[in-house]
């Protein structure tokens, strides 16, 4: 069947896109067989790229199977460059399109334009989920190839775009490590750094490094320091110790080990020392006291300078120190405000025997057996009360008095968190909320909607009505458990859905579902999920780049609201090269300043570009033009890190 689906491939005029669709569903139903022909797969597709309108099949499909590593578990170094040349080609394309006409975008109607956004959106996603997808060790090998493609794509633009900066950024920050891309804290956190909410010991220092801040905090702990490093794609907090230590120190640092670990019982004595020794400094009448500097006191700078190239530091380069000031201090807890991974929220309802109407389907306050197996797969089972402080989005659920229930599930990975809204685990009072205000709030917000149809008849698009009603996923029940007839490897406990998608009027079709797919129960969750997370990213997209039309008075047309989309990342290198640009703004009117108060009334000459300049502040010299290779090596990490 999947050598059939491959052949089909051949026309893309007529039977391409289905079989793209056939494929997607296979690779939850078939999986041995796709595991074995997923690399034939990925060439054909290779072949067919060039196709516009089969780029969203093509790449739904290749970031549905790149979240299923037993799919690729046979993958070789040339079918994942394969996988990675089919995103960037896209990418290239896009671009290419803008050089040769800038005004292209604008140029489009808006669902055009929303559509090519989330085709280039799904490339640059394709690109993270797939360089995730390699093995750690594997990784550094690909750095190379990734960022000499992703420049060139560039080339026609004369610099290189923030979503290519931010695809960079994440390469570099798991090439060499598979750490979680947020911090959580642990109980050994606060016995280095002191009790949470503490007055600091000194005021913390922040440097912009690139693009990127790195913060130093003293801490409560001798000889440690907090260090955290904010980039587009992830925060890493570490605590550094120092080691260079008075060997008379006696500062106690008992309360530090708590049977946590092993440590020094004192501060700066490294070795205890010999008993000959001792006696002999004993019996001197007066001995020579060992000169040390006092107690250990380190400044936050002292650690940039370590980490400095000192003193071959460019001044185009250099690490920029974030001013104290209230202003500059919004500015990177701003960033500390905005997420490090894309959220989406999904509302899911259940529609029981008969029901039809929007009252019925929000009362229930549970489901079929069916159901709730589909609903536990969906992800893990999430605890609402105290999950802010596990880092958890909940879609604004309620996370401290249990108002919108106890329980949720979730689901997430480096790049997204999806919550969803389950209906059935909302509390439901006839008496003091008879209109369901409580679950409205939430669901009735959510782009996307699952809904598990068991009323027996179609559910209507219109049946839970709302501006923000972009796309329902219906499962009807088709084939029970149990079924008389049995088709070679299925066992009597099969059971199959109907799993359908209503888009709202004037959307493109997206997702591999056509008219209807079957999907046994086993793969349900799965699939759903997947179509549910895609449907978002278009809906985000969608609206940003279409809007709705909402009815400012009576008897009025409605006016469509047109806003920009940018993934997290995205608006985190924003906020970074935001606080940059005004805090060298700021230092370039203080140069400006004591240029005018010079004596004499002249003002001082500015310095040249090859003159040394003050600390953060750029040569004044007009930006030199694109250059391919300055452009690659200045990203090639790889080619110094390893």
């Amino acid at each position: 069947m999947v050598n059939a689906f491959l052949f089909g491939l051949g026309n893309p005029r007529d039977t391409a896109k289905p079989c793209i669709h056939a494929l997607t569903i296979a690779s939850f139903e078939l999986r041995p067989s796709m595991t074995k022909h997923l690399a034939e797969s990925v060439r054909h597709l290779q072949k067919i790229i060039s196709t516009p309108e089969l780029g969203v099949h093509i790449l739904e499909f290749i970031a549905g199977v790149g979240q299923e590593p037993a799919l690729y578990a046979n993958f070789t170094d040339v079918d994942f460059q394969t996988v990675f040349g089919i995103a960037l080609k896209y990418i290239q394309a896009h671009n290419e399109r803008l050089v040769d006409d800038p005004g292209a975008d604008d140029a489009q109607e808006g669902i055009e334009y929303a559509f090519s956004q989330y085709v280039l959106l799904l490339a640059y996603y394709n690109l993270a989920v797939w360089y995730l997808a390699v093995r750690l060790a594997e990784r550094p090998k690909f750095v190379p190839f990734l960022t000499r493609r992703l420049v060139q794509a560039n080339e026609g633009k004369g610099e290189v775009d923030e979503a290519t900066e931010v695809i960079l950024d994440m390469i570099a920050r798991y090439a060499y490590s598979n750490a979680d891309p947020r911090p959580r804290a642990t109980d050994f956190d606060n016995l280095i750094t002191g009790a949470p909410g503490a007055a600091p010991l000194a005021p913390p220092k922040t440097w912009i490094v690139g693009l990127a801040t790195i913060t130093i905090r003293k801490v409560h702990a001798p000889a440690w320091v907090e260090v955290t490093v904010r980039r587009s794609s992830g925060v890493v907090r570490m605590l550094w110790e120092m080691q260079n230590i008075s060997m008379t120190s006696s500062a106690p640092e008992s309360d530090l080990i708590a049977g946590l670990l092993r440590h020094r019982e004192t501060a700066g004595l490294m070795h205890q020392v010999p008993t000959a020794v001792s006696e002999a400094l004993a019996i001197l009448p007066q001995h020579a006291k060992p000169l040390h500097s006092g107690a250990l006191t380190v400044d936050p700078s002292f650690f940039v300078v370590q980490l400095s190239s000192f003193p071959h530091v460019d001044t185009r380069v250099r690490p920029l120190l974030v001013p104290s000031d209230p202003a500059s201090q919004r500015g990177v807890t701003l960033l500390d405000s905005i997420p490090i991974v894309d959220f989406h929220k999904v509302g899911v309802l259940y529609a029981g025997p008969g029901q039809t109407s929007e009252r019925d389907i929000l009362a229930n306050t549970h489901g079929s057996k069916a159901y709730v197996e589909f609903i536990s797969g969906l992800g893990g089972l999430v605890r609402l009360k105290g999950s802010r402080e596990l880092g958890i989005y909940t879609g604004g659920l309620d996370q401290e008095n249990d108002i919108d229930g106890r329980w949720t599930y979730c689901w997430d990975d480096d790049i997204s968190q999806l919550v969803f809204h389950v209906a059935t685990l909302m509390p439901t009072d006839l008496a003091t909320d008879p209109q369901f205000t409580l679950k409205k709030r939430h669901i009735g917000n959510d782009f996307v909607k699952v809904i598990f149809n068991d009323s027996g008849g179609d559910f209507a698009f219109d049946t839970l009505p709302g501006d923000f009603n972009f796309v329902n996923i219906v499962i009807q029940p088709h084939t029970p458990a149990g079924n008389p007839w049995l088709g070679p490897g299925m066992s009597n406990n099969t059971e199959f859905f109907k799993v359908s998608m209503q888009c709202r009027p004037g959307m493109p079709e997206i997702g591999p579902l056509g008219t209807f797919k079957m999907v046994t129960g086993s793969s349900l969750a799965s699939v759903v999920r997947q179509l549910a997370l895609h449907s978002n990213i278009f809906a985000q997209i969608f609206l940003a780049s279409v809007g709705f039309e909402t009815q400012r008075q009576a008897g009025t047309h409605g006016k469509t609201h047109r806003l920009e989309y940018s993934s997290n990342w995205r608006k985190r290198l924003q906020q970074i090269k935001l606080l940059k640009r005004r805090i060298l703004e700021a230092q370039q009117g203080g140069a400006g300043a004591a240029s005018a108060a010079a004596p004499g009334g002249q003002q001082q000459q500015q310095p040249s570009s090859s003159s040394s300049t003050a600390p953060g502040q750029p040569a004044a010299v007009s930006p030199p033009p694109f250059d391919l290779d300055q452009a690659e090596a200045a990203r090639l990490f790889t080619s110094w890190a390893s």
